[in-house]
């Protein structure tokens, strides 16, 4: 129907087509990206200077001192923009599972420590995690170690 003697059936249709080819455009460039392990790891170590040796404190989330998950869900905040679940339970369902023979950088482990205790750390190269221990506090250990390979119990990719 012409508004003012013009047709802009045509028109409409013309700018239909470039909005939808468009948002398909821009979808694409800002879907997450992938980044490379080494930019993961990179972003991963920014993050842990600003935590290394913090206290452990059971329900902490602050660099006064923090539990193994309140770390976990710090790091992939800040350092690379992810929101996880606070608990070790629930950063357990999180992503998906991963084998302990396919790890990769950024990977979440799980342990079970005692009969009711669970703990989580975040995969780095050369077979290290960073976590926040209850003995030492927010550290970097060996992963391969025979204690975090007899109590290992999962591991799971959110990246």
């Amino acid at each position: 129907m012409p508004i003012f003697g013009v047709d802009y059936t045509y028109y409409s249709l013309t700018a239909s087509i470039l909005l939808v080819a468009f948002m398909f455009v821009f979808a694409g460039c800002s879907s997450t990206q992938r980044i490379s392990s080494g930019q993961v790891e990179q972003r991963l170590m920014g993050e842990f200077q600003t935590w290394r040796g913090t206290p452990y404190q059971w329900g902490g989330v602050s660099t006064a001192g923090v539990d193994c998950s309140g770390f976990i869900q710090a790091i992939y905040r800040d350092a690379l923009g992810i929101d996880l679940p606070r608990t070790t339970d629930t950063q357990m369902r999180a992503g998906r599972r991963v084998s302990p023979q396919r790890l990769q950088v950024g990977d979440l482990v799980f342990f079970r420590t005692g009969r009711r205790t669970l703990h989580a750390g975040i995969v780095l190269s050369n077979g290290r995690m960073m976590h926040a221990s209850t003995s030492n506090g927010v550290e970097i250990t060996n992963l391969n170690s025979a204690y975090w390979r007899r109590n290992f119990i999962g591991a799971r990719r959110v990246l």
